[in-house]
């Protein structure tokens, strides 16, 4: 097989992954406002995940249908020896896709750069205290009232010292109760995927709504995590979201890190919801089904009479 082989397979795949991402980004940000509202009559924790699973969709799908469904009726179908020439529109989609995901791909990589910058920078500047059953949380000097969670694999508790000193023991133990949430979570690698997964806000503006909705029903979802339905132990954590919100916001070098108050215009409703608590609804079992389906479907195609149609589908988008 000729080089000029392989590349026109290089090209195909590319306007392929380009054309199937604006198409599900386009459906996705259509169904965004729905999909928030529903996320958020959900258990918090339930409705993050759901949140979280819509708004990767369309790039992780993308790529999957073109490993699974493009490629594959590529290599079996279109003959070694065949030349023909790649259309004006299929150049443009595959140019698309790699400005696109390269884009994504840079950013990144130089978000876990930063990251990874920051969690030494921050372990010179403090010291470890260690906490039974949780390893060591990283107390910072210095005036800035941090309180965060940060490093993607091993993440760490890194809170400044001003904060230790505004918040008496059982406050302590709630904020810490918070950010081992979103560690088990894995909200930091979330957070990578969402860098990975392509967003333009101007033309996919529900991308970014279910991002931003995202973000708070996670930390909904940690409140709830560290409160564990106690009435105590959910005044504690109000408290001291508020001691730390009147301490004043910090600004940290890392995109890869969740904070304890991410968003102050939303610090009243967390609180309120601390204090007075509503009874969620359980997830509806279509809207997983859904999302399920769209992850077994491509398998079906897998036979030889779906890929020839797909292999021909695939010619007429390229010429």
């Amino acid at each position: 097989m000729s080089p000029a082989y392989f590349g026109r397979l290089a090209l195909l795949s590319l306007a392929s992954l380009f054309a199937l991402w604006a198409l599900l980004a386009l459906v996705v940000s259509a169904l965004a406002p729905a999909a928030v509202r529903a996320a958020s009559r959900m258990k918090a924790g339930s409705g993050a995940n759901f949140l979280f699973a819509l708004r990767v969709l369309p790039a992780f799908a993308a790529v999957f249908l073109v490993a699974v469904l493009c490629i594959p009726s590529y290599l079996k179908f279109e003959p070694p020896s065949a030349t023909e020439a790649i259309g004006l529109g299929g150049l443009l989609a595959a140019g698309l896709a790699i400005a696109l995901f390269g884009t994504a791909t840079v950013r990144s990589t130089r978000a876990l750069f930063r990251s990874s910058r920051y969690t030494r920078q921050a372990k010179r500047s403090g010291h470890a205290v260690p906490r039974d059953g949780i390893g060591r949380i990283w107390i910072l000097d210095g005036s800035q009232p941090h309180v965060m969670l940060a490093g993607l694999f091993r993440p760490r508790i890194f809170v400044s010292r001003r904060v230790v000193e505004s918040l008496e023991t059982p406050h302590f133990e709630a904020v810490v109760r918070h950010e081992q949430a979103h560690g088990a979570a894995s909200d930091n690698l979330k957070k990578l995927l969402l860098l990975l997964a392509p967003a333009p806000s101007r033309f996919f503006p529900g991308l970014r709504s279910l991002e931003r909705a995202w973000v708070r029903l996670a930390e909904w979802a940690a409140d709830d995590h560290a409160t564990a339905g106690n009435s105590s132990n959910s005044v504690l954590l109000a408290e001291a979201l508020v001691r730390v919100a009147k301490l004043g916001s910090a600004s940290h070098g890392s995109s890869l890190a969740t904070t304890l108050i991410p968003d102050p215009s939303d610090l009243s409703r967390r609180v309120d919801r601390l204090l007075a608590p509503a009874v969620p609804a359980q997830a509806p079992r279509l809207l997983w089904a859904g999302l399920l389906g769209l992850g077994i479907a491509p398998l079906l195609l897998l036979q030889p009479g779906p890929l020839a149609f797909l292999h021909r589908l695939l010619e007429v988008w390229m010429d």
